[in-house]
């Protein structure tokens, strides 16, 4: 939802520059990385199946914030294949 809210075009209403965002596609024999989760963000933005697999001691390390409230976002322009 939040990568849908992204603003897409200038003061102008013209596009920004550089590339445009694409969907990113994972090779099927692709190796998985492992990143740290990055901490003190709203809890609801981390997945509730990962976030209940955590001791409780990594909780208390990842400082989660209160949940935040996500407004319903209606895109203007949607994102292909998204």
């Amino acid at each position: 939802m939040i990568d849908l809210d992204a603003n897409r075009t200038n003061a102008f209403g013209k596009t920004r520059p550089g590339n445009t965002p694409r969907v990113r596609k994972r090779r099927v024999n692709a190796t998985k990385s492992s990143r740290r989760a990055v901490p003190g963000l709203p809890i609801n933005f981390y997945d509730a199946t990962w976030y209940a697999t955590l001791q409780n001691r990594d909780k208390v390390a990842l400082k989660a914030k209160p949940a935040l409230e996500l407004h319903t976002i209606i895109p203007v322009n949607p994102l292909p294949n998204a």
